[in-house]
């Protein structure tokens, strides 16, 4: 019991991590004009991770498709793009989004097997599809 606890919140955690990193915390206000906008920050992973991300999910989705076009074996790249699609899933409702993102996530695992931050997408799209076995499968998986 106390493991389906820790794995849950693994989830959990790992699920607010993406939405603070791809929620458009950055987004602009309506109000602001031309000059109040951000810069272009061209997408890498190490500024993901410290927290600078694309002032909106669907520039984030541009630029990292930009990106695979370039180098389609990048396995980081191919999980945040699964991430970005996850998000714009969530502010869309576009279901579209979701199979996109299950298809990086998959193809980043066959790049990278067993890594657990794609595994860990793999896990929150199941649980945004109610497929609460499944998904705690997969954060199970993704935790050893």
């Amino acid at each position: 019991m106390r493991r389906i606890r820790i794995v849950l919140a693994g989830t959990v955690a790992a699920t607010a991590a993406t939405v603070l990193l791809l929620g458009g915390v950055l987004r602009e206000s309506p109000a602001a004009g031309a000059e109040g906008r951000l810069p272009a920050i061209p997408v890498t992973s190490g500024r993901l991770a410290a927290g600078t991300s694309s002032p909106d999910t669907a520039t984030l989705v541009r630029q990292l498709q930009s990106a695979l076009r370039t180098n389609g074996a990048d396995a980081a790249s191919l999980r945040l793009l699964g991430f970005a699609y996850h998000q714009r899933y969530r502010e869309s409702a576009d279901p579209t989004y979701l199979t996109r993102a299950a298809g990086v996530f998959r193809r980043s695992l066959q790049l990278q097997p067993g890594d657990p931050a794609a595994t860990r997408g793999l896990a929150g799209l199941a649980l945004s599809q109610h497929q609460f076995r499944r998904a705690l499968r997969l954060a199970r998986a993704a935790q050893r």
